[in-house]
């Protein structure tokens, strides 16, 4: 006799990958734990992830006090040749050599993100870009797990870049 039991499809788990043309799905996959940090291989793997999101550009929300309120745009970030580029809008677009990065902080701890105006922000989506002339690119991830890689990863970039210096 024939089993008319079914048998249950165990369901793969997907992992965003590193992004759809709109750029808008761009989480490194997988995320480092702390055990990782040690294994060449993935950290690898996840600087190359990074850099391919920023050959392709990522979209963040930026946050900035103008004229006293607050304020959330739409940015661009990418990496043309040795410059990191961040498109504001469809005409504006600053420039900043990749040694120009002095660091990247998770949280609410730099530039614009200390107003009062940014408590209601999530600090678990915060992110900034410090800029070794003092400008601060105050970012929001879409959730904290993304924010978490691109802070991991812009920390590998950073390290692979001094390395490479020496």
């Amino acid at each position: 006799p024939v089993d008319s039991v079914k048998k249950k499809k165990k369901k793969k788990k997907k992992h965003k990958d590193s992004g759809g043309a709109d750029g808008s799905a761009r989480l490194l996959s997988p995320v480092a734990r702390q055990e990782d940090e040690e294994d060449p291989e993935l950290l690898g793997l996840l600087l190359e992830q990074l850099k391919d999101l920023l050959q392709d550009g990522v979209k963040f929300k930026r946050f900035q006090i103008v004229k006293n309120r607050a304020k959330r745009s739409g940015v661009t970030i990418k990496q043309e040749g040795d410059r990191l580029t961040i498109k504001v809008g469809p005409f504006k677009k600053l420039s900043h050599g990749l040694n120009e990065i002095e660091r990247v902080t998770a949280g609410k701890v730099e530039g614009e993100f200390t107003a009062s105006m940014a408590d209601e922000l999530d600090d678990e989506l915060c992110f900034s870009i410090v800029m070794r002339d003092g400008t601060t690119y105050c970012l929001l991830a879409q959730d904290s797990m993304e924010r978490n890689a691109m802070v991991q990863g812009f920390h590998l970039f950073l390290h692979d870049r001094a390395s490479q210096r020496v």
